[in-house]
């Protein structure tokens, strides 16, 4: 007896044993945590620069910026948000790194200044003090001796070395990045640990901003190797310049002959000379190596676990150099931030009043006006609702119609589209007057938009004078335009299943004016990736903005009929070319103002897209564990999320889950919260 009890009690055991085992094995297979880092030996240091630090700078630190988060706010805890799409890889350059989820590893990698929210003025990051050159074109900075990477590891000046040196490797196949470090970063010179400047090839506008750089961990990544390839000219001349070694006169006479001839006919093309040179690189397999690593981060949180196509956690850096300096003592609270993967924003709604998630956007006008409008969370007192205005640039939201798709390359043709839209039915219906029509294809700028060239309405008669000028005269048995017996038909490739019912709308109203849209959606990453090929016919996309407009990398000719870049129209102007060149080398802000109007009127001729819509607020719903300032967010806030302002309260989340579980009304919760402190005279 006493031995089957002990059979027993052991097959009892194992049962559980199992069972616990088949749990875990199906809450965690899969799971991947980041590795510890490995710090690289091979490292030479960087040289001193041969350059001594000029002693007329006047240095400024922004210490006397107001701090802007709540000295209120909670430690610890866990942010529960989602994510629409898993990102196709870890890396921050190279293919297929361009996504959404991107920023949230990049807000994550400081760079010397950050602006005050409130008051756009410079305040410390890693440099703790900064200075104008005599040149104009040359900020001096002064690192903080107390910043260190996520490792433990200090960051040093020649962690700024390195990342120039590494965003021009070829291997890193980032043709964007390795273009705008060479033509708009000269050097980045050296003086002692802590004591580093970052010089622009020409006086410009926005010194201070343009000047501000994120490093890299050079500790993390170990020196380069050497390798021999065959550079334009001017790449070749500023590697030289940047490690400051002696220029070879045969490179010399080569580099000014170029320029010469450059100015001597600019407005023709001149093809470029090259040169061999040995250069800095990072390893050949750069790409593949680090497809799934992040490095050691210097910013607050690391990338602590992921299940490949579920979920995504990062984890506050132990001991964060930052958590006591002034201006971050209150920010970037919570001890965790688990990002669960969703793809169906209604869905993820559905996980958010569930209490699954702490906060959600209200934007879209049915959740705001029907879905959300009365959330009995909401009347229970378990949740917030928030309405919050702010003074940015406006996200550039267009459909943009790829020229080198006929017969999209037919002015006539893209004006035809442009009065095909009925986007103020969209606005009417869909949206619910919720948004207004974007005012230029660079809005929210303040005195650098221009408002001269208003958007093309939907007009038919318009649309018909376009297409029959394009000799699209004909209609087929459904009312469509044809030419040559083919029909007026395009694909609009769009990223989010969400945005369904607007593509809808565009799709009727072209009808009416004789032109078949067919819609074209799926994997948000997949799409994104088919519009940088180039694949799509018109593309309806949004781009994230910037301190000022940036027409460069969408509008520019450089990036025309070629792969993995913003300019999803291929326009090609040399007239914009120029006007843009000559922008984006501008010092008097004056003259830039007056070439954005030249730069918005040329687009407004070309019709290489057209613009859609903008919000000059933000709406959201939220739990009442989660907590905000009572500021609730900044004059430059996007989101909920935007600068670690938000905390979670533990303790408030068992007491509502409680309240919850008993059906029990919370009181003093503020059901609709409408901060209007930074709305303008023209919000709606």
């Amino acid at each position: 007896m006493k031995k089957f009890i002990i059979v027993m009690a052991s097959v009892f055991v194992m049962s559980v044993l199992a069972v616990l085992f088949i749990v875990y094995r199906g809450d965690s297979m899969g799971r991947e945590m980041a590795k510890k880092f490995v710090v690289r030996e091979d490292r030479p240091s960087f040289p001193i620069s041969k350059e001594k630090l000029p002693e007329s700078l006047v240095w400024k630190n922004g210490e006397e910026q107001k701090m802007f988060a709540s000295d209120k706010a909670k430690k610890g805890g866990t942010s529960h948000q989602f994510l629409s799409t898993f990102p196709t890889t870890f890396r921050q350059r190279g293919p297929n790194s361009n996504s959404s989820f991107r920023s949230y590893l990049d807000n994550n990698d400081m760079a010397l200044v950050e602006q005050q929210p409130n008051t756009g003025e410079y305040i410390p990051s890693l440099a703790t003090a900064w200075a104008v050159g005599p040149d104009n074109k040359t900020v001096y900075f002064k690192l903080d001796r107390d910043a260190k990477w996520s490792d433990g590891t200090p960051v040093l000046a020649d962690d700024y070395v390195f990342s120039l040196k590494m965003l021009r490797s070829a291997s890193l196949l980032a043709p964007f990045t390795k273009e705008y470090t060479l033509k708009y970063v000269q050097q980045i010179l050296k003086f002692d640990d802590y004591t580093i400047a970052v010089r622009l090839p020409d006086e410009m506008a926005d010194l201070v901003n343009n000047c501000n750089w994120s490093p890299q961990p050079y500790h993390y990544y170990g020196k380069f190797r050497q390798v021999e390839a065959e550079q334009p000219i001017t790449f070749a001349y500023n590697i030289f310049l940047h490690d400051e070694k002696e220029i070879p006169a045969e490179m010399q006479k080569k580099y000014d002959d170029y320029k010469m001839a450059v100015k001597a006919k600019p407005s023709e093309p001149v093809e470029e000379p090259t040169v061999k040179i040995m250069q800095d690189d990072v390893r050949k397999d750069f790409i593949n190596y680090y497809q799934w690593k992040t490095p050691p981060k210097n910013g607050p949180y690391m990338l602590y676990s992921w299940v490949k196509g579920k979920e995504v956690v990062f984890k506050k850096v132990k001991d964060w150099w930052a958590t006591d300096k002034k201006l971050y003592k209150y920010r970037y609270n919570v001890q965790y931030i688990h990002m669960k993967l969703i793809r169906d924003v209604n869905i993820a709604y559905e996980h958010f009043r569930k209490g699954d998630l702490d906060a959600y956007p209200l934007n879209n006008a049915h959740y705001w006006h029907v879905k959300a409008k009365y959330l009995k969370q909401v009347e229970k007192g378990y949740m917030n609702k928030l309405v919050f205005y702010n003074e940015i640039p406006r996200p550039s939201r267009l459909i943009s119609f790829n020229m080198d798709k006929p017969p999209l390359d037919d002015i006539n043709v893209r004006l035809g589209l442009s009065h095909s839209f009925n986007f103020e039915k969209l606005f009417t219906t869909l949206m619910r007057n919720d948004v207004t029509r974007l005012d230029a294809f660079a809005d929210g700028y303040g005195k650098y938009t221009c408002k001269d060239y208003p958007p093309r309405k939907y007009d038919l008669k318009k649309a018909a004078e376009y297409f029959d000028k394009a000799g699209w005269t004909e209609r087929d048995s459904e009312g469509f335009r044809t030419k040559d017996g083919k029909r007026l038909e395009f694909k609009i490739l769009y990223p989010r299943a969400s945005d369904t019912p607007k593509m809808i709308i565009f799709k009727e109203s072209a009808k009416k004016a004789g032109v078949s849209l067919k819609l074209d959606n799926y994997d948000p990453n997949a799409v994104f990736v088919a519009m940088l090929d180039k694949k799509h016919q018109l593309a309806w996309h949004g781009w994230s903005t910037s301190l000022r407009p940036r027409y460069w990398g969408t509008y520019h000719g450089d990036n025309a009929h070629k792969k993995k870049n913003n300019n999803f129209s291929n326009l090609d102007d040399k007239e914009l070319n120029e006007l843009i060149n000559i922008y984006r080398k501008g010092k008097n802000e004056l003259e830039r103002i007056a070439l954005v109007k030249k730069i918005e009127k040329r687009l407004y001729d070309l019709a290489p897209a057209t613009v859609s819509y903008k919000a000059p607020f933000m709406r959201y719903g939220y739990w009442r564990w989660f907590q905000v300032p009572d500021s609730y967010a900044t004059k430059t806030s996007e989101h909920i999320y935007d600068y670690g302002l938000f905390w979670v309260d533990e303790d408030l989340k068992k007491e509502t889950k409680e309240a919850m579980r008993k059906g029990k009304v919370i009181y003093g919760t503020k059901k609709l919260i409408i901060d209007k402190t930074y709305k303008t005279g023209g919000d709606q």
